[in-house]
């Protein structure tokens, strides 16, 4: 018998002959996808994608796979997922983790990425327990910044949808970051309108307003790396349970100039038209804020305030 890899929501047993499961769908293990990857073990499973750890077999290396859960998607949604996956597989950036491969076996639709055996930005915000120093942190932001500005400034902007601390991976040798899950990354059309309706995809906390609504824009990923940039600088999300204004940034951290407060709010605005027009502006006030003159700390601090953050539900330590 072939038990299914995930144990935790399934674990059926399944006849030796079989390549998937009979009652989830996903590969079994030691199954050969496309006839090439070798799947070798579960790293991780969501709600609506699992991850392998397997082997292509024509390089001889070892891959990640990412395979739609075929009873949680749609026959429409995982053609789409492959349209993307071939859009995501143009992007060249050295903090973008490329996709390799992609295809579709069975009822199975896959994307094959590098195998990183590096941390995550959530496995250092949960190691220093608290804000990160101010260099790591503006060095972070920066690499986040380019990579998002690359992606949404292209032909066909790509926008990723699901920016947080656990898709920014950090390489220890040289600590350069890699945004991964590019692979369920959006394309709009050429000359198509800002703000396309589509399949909602996102983290409650990181998620923008207005993809609840399954409107998409390039600022929904400049929202969500505000969410980063705020755990980064105060080593707290920045959530309210009472659904009130999130707190300025420069209340959780001393030392933090409140010239930041205003940069912040801008950025994590409810409304996508009133945050900064593209991320490298972002980027920019950030490096004046968090350096700001005597004369821009006092005109940043009396600048008026036109819109509140978008509501939130509280002010804890990140979930791990």
């Amino acid at each position: 018998m072939r038990r299914c890899a995930d144990q935790v929501d399934c674990g059926y047993d399944n006849r030796d002959s079989d390549l998937f499961c009979r009652a989830c769908a996903l590969p079994l293990l030691d199954t050969a996808l496309a006839g090439r990857y070798m799947v070798e073990a579960l790293l991780s499973k969501g709600g609506y994608a699992a991850v392998f750890r397997g082997m292509d077999q024509n390089l001889s290396r070892h891959v990640a796979i990412k395979v739609l859960l075929p009873s949680k998607t749609t026959s429409n949604e995982r053609d789409h997922f492959l349209r993307e996956a071939r859009i995501a597989a143009t992007l060249d950036h050295p903090n973008i983790a490329p996709v390799l491969d992609y295809g579709k076996d069975g009822s199975s639709v896959f994307l094959v990425m590098p195998l990183y055996t590096v941390g995550s930005l959530r496995t250092r915000l949960a190691q220093v327990n608290g804000p990160l120093p101010m260099q790591e942190t503006i060095h972070n932001f920066h690499q986040l910044a380019h990579a998002l500005y690359y992606a949404h400034t292209r032909q066909r902007p790509v926008i990723h949808r699901d920016i947080k601390p656990e898709n920014i991976l950090i390489h220890q040798e040289d600590y350069r970051l890699m945004i991964t899950d590019f692979g369920i990354a959006r394309a709009l059309e050429p000359g198509a309108r800002v703000g396309k309706t589509i399949t909602v995809r996102g983290t409650v906390g990181y998620m923008a307003p207005e993809q609840s609504s399954g409107i998409v824009d390039p600022r929904s990923d400049q929202y969500g790396s505000a969410v980063v940039l705020y755990e980064m600088l105060s080593g707290y999300h920045p959530i309210d349970p009472r659904g009130g204004a999130i707190p300025p940034v420069s209340t959780l951290n001393e030392s933090l100039p409140p010239t930041l407060d205003n940069v912040l709010q801008r950025a994590l605005a409810t409304r996508p038209e009133n945050r900064y027009p593209d991320m490298l502006e972002f980027m920019r006030a950030f490096d004046v804020a968090q350096r700001p003159s005597s004369k821009m700390r006092i005109m940043m601090q009396s600048a008026p305030v036109e819109e509140q953050v978008a509501p939130a539900r509280g002010v804890t330590r990140p979930s791990l």
